[in-house]
């Protein structure tokens, strides 16, 4: 059995049908108080935060491979080291 994704909160089984239309309005509701809660508790906002650090890192651990394997001497050498790998060298 697994744990909660977030402590306190159950996920409740709703039985849907979009082909039906039945449903759709509760488990609209369910995803609505969902989001209120985490937003009430802070845990949204503290979530956004991790996303945009994350996001931020990415984009500065993308950029500094780029500028690295961009550089000439790099080039260079990562040529040399390219024909000698199937060779074993």
């Amino acid at each position: 059995m697994q744990r909660p994704a977030r402590p306190g909160w159950t996920v409740p089984v709703v039985a849907l049908s979009a082909l039906r239309q039945q449903g759709i309005d509760e488990f609209w509701g369910q995803c609505l108080r969902f989001r209120a809660r985490l937003e009430a508790s802070g845990a949204l906002a503290a979530k956004r935060r991790r996303q945009a650090l994350d996001w931020m890192a990415a984009i500065v651990d993308h950029e500094l491979q780029a500028r690295f394997h961009a550089h000439p001497a790099v080039k260079l050498r990562s040529g040399r080291c390219a024909k000698r790998w199937p060779k074993g060298r």
